[in-house]
Formats: C-alpha cells, structure tokens, sequence
C-alpha cells in the first residue's frame, strides 16, 4: 500500500505534465516554459485573437515573460513574424497582457 500511495502521486504528475507540453489547438503550437503569465494563458488568449482563423504550423515563441516585461512572436516554417512587447512600469503584468500581446501578434504579422 505504501508504495501504491508514492507511485500513483508521480504517475498522476507525469500525465499532466504530458498533457501540458505544446498544446495544438487550431494549428498553434503553444509553448510550456513556465513564466510570470502561465503560456496556456497566453495561448488561449492568441487563439481569441485568431478568431477561429486556423493557422496550420504556426508556432508562439515567447521570449520574455517577466512581471514588468511580456514578449513574443510567431513563428512558422519559413519566416517569423515581428516581436511584440508589452511593458508595466509601476505594477506587474496580469492576464490582460496576454490579451495585449496575442491582438499585437495577430495584427502586426503577415500569417500565412
């Protein structure tokens, strides 16, 4: 019984994290690198902005997730979109950055 009780923990562990790697939803491939603003939220948040557009190969590359500064950009097999920041000065960044970023990400870039 002992080691049922620290084996199922670990086994439960292991498939959530299997289910969290790259997420592909509408052709994105989401990041798992874990961050001040969770990448599920932040990929949730370009798949609103997508607006049900599918976006086969597309890849979401965040390269700065700090509680003052949120950065990233598309990604697809042959070129990358330009890089969007967003910015707080005087408090930290929350799940409305995301928003921020992922409307920034879809209007500035040429997805093909």
């Amino acid at each position: 019984m002992v080691l049922v009780n620290q084996i199922m923990p670990r086994a439960l562990s292991l498939c959530l994290s299997l289910l969290a790697t790259p997420a592909l939803a509408q052709g994105v491939v989401c990041p798992t690198a874990s961050g001040h603003i969770a990448p599920q939220t932040i990929c949730t948040a370009l798949l609103g902005a997508l607006g049900g557009r599918t976006a086969s190969g597309l890849r979401l590359e965040i390269l700065a997730n700090d509680p003052q500064k949120l950065a990233g950009r598309l990604v697809w097999a042959t070129a990358a979109g330009p890089v969007i920041e967003v910015f707080a000065t005087s408090t930290a960044l929350d799940d409305r950055a995301a928003a921020r970023l992922a409307q920034g990400l879809v209007k500035s870039t040429d997805i093909p």
